[in-house]
């Protein structure tokens, strides 16, 4: 199932020839380039996806994905799973955490043979579900982000204007009559 909020100005996916497709969800949002908004001098890390296609549990369409912004995380990894690349940047977790971010957490359900990155406002659910770190020397906490709330409906996520200091709570911040979101 699909976790998450819907992402706004992206209500629906392409159709296809499957037909329709479930509402795009996030529970986080993540950046297309390495360039940090609130520090330029720290650049943010790539959030490298490996995915292992095989046999689990006598289902041949078995597709597992999982997540690291590391070197370290890439080869613990490579055993099994192929690099498929970059899916996006994040904040790194060697840095002081950007206000209005979560950590990122990656980890395993061995029952299902199944990755998840959630952010930690939904760790305890994701253990509750089952899930644990990976072990093995794999670093279950990969980064920060923001995560996908926005209270004004403004098109910008909460933490993204704590860190341009828009409101929150205001969708004009400067009342000029233009939305935030348009204005950015």
């Amino acid at each position: 199932p699909a976790y998450g909020a819907s992402i706004p100005g992206y209500r629906e996916f392409p159709q296809g020839v499957i037909g329709p497709l479930p509402t795009p969800v996030a529970e986080v949002y993540i950046f297309t380039t390495s360039n940090n908004p609130i520090v330029p001098s720290q650049p943010l890390v790539p959030l490298y996806r490996l995915s292992f296609q095989g046999t689990e549990g006598g289902n041949t369409n078995n597709l597992d994905h999982v997540y690291t912004t590391d070197q370290a995380g890439i080869n613990y990894y490579s055993f099994a799973y192929k690099l498929d690349g970059i899916e996006g940047y994040i904040f790194d977790d060697a840095y002081a955490q950007p206000p209005g971010t979560e950590k990122l957490y990656c980890y395993y359900n061995a029952s299902g043979d199944d990755h998840a990155i959630f952010p930690e406002s939904k760790l305890s659910a994701m253990i509750s579900a089952g899930y644990s770190p990976p072990g093995g020397g794999a670093n279950p906490w990969i980064g920060f982000v923001y995560p996908n709330v926005d209270r004004d409906n403004d098109d910008l996520l909460d933490g993204f204007e704590l860190a341009i200091s828009t409101c929150i709570n205001d969708s004009d911040t400067d009342n000029d009559g233009i939305r935030d979101g348009k204005e950015v």
